[in-house]
């Protein structure tokens, strides 16, 4: 099931760190069977992103994908359950009143929800979405095997990469979710580009 949080997602995620590194191929479309290489590439790659994007930095960094050196998550999730839930409460994000991660998908995945691809919407709606609705166990809030593939929230995060002598920072601000570059009176792009 491709949706968000999915080891699916983990997988495309780690095959563009792959492709970086030369460990596989990829092609400039579906048909003409033109390789393109990363030929730029060190083989030394780093994941930057706010919110979803960040996620997706977590999830490749907890696989243990070779040539993935640093990543540089901004507010973004290490635990679904967490994010949605607290001890069995359907919590939901500060402006996303009645969000849920079945709603995320359908904000990140706009495309299969469109109406103007009307065939695509009603497969992704009957399977991959109905799906999520059964799974994410709203009416109650329990934890449930739909939340095993998600990733674990920041101090859960913070707290393994100490305990396995990871090297890291975490910077803590009370700004908006915004990109931590753009918060005014913080020179970000020094700390990253140190790091």
């Amino acid at each position: 099931m491709n949706c968000t949080g999915s080891k699916e997602e983990k997988e495309w995620t780690i095959a563009v760190i792959e492709w970086l590194n030369g460990k596989r191929k990829a092609y400039t479309n579906l048909t003409d069977n033109i390789e393109i290489k990363a030929e730029w590439c060190s083989g030394k790659v780093a994941m930057c992103g706010k919110s979803y994007l960040g996620t997706l930095g977590i999830a490749a960094a907890t696989t243990g994908v070779k040539g993935l050196k640093t990543i540089i998550p901004e507010a973004a999730i290490s635990n679904w359950y967490n994010y949605y839930r607290v001890n069995g409460v359907v919590g939901t994000p500060l402006e996303w009143q009645e969000d849920d991660v079945d709603l995320l998908t359908k904000y990140c995945r706009s495309r299969e929800c469109d109406d103007n691809n009307i065939k695509l919407k009603k497969i992704y709606e009957e399977t991959i979405i109905s799906q999520m609705l059964r799974g994410e166990a709203r009416e109650n809030g329990n934890y449930n095997s739909f939340w095993d593939v998600k990733t674990t929230h920041c101090k859960l995060l913070w707290d393994k990469l100490k305990k396995y002598n990871i090297p890291s920072k975490i910077i803590l601000h009370q700004g908006d979710h915004i990109y931590i570059q753009n918060l005014k009176g913080f020179n970000f792009n020094d700390i990253m580009n140190r790091w």
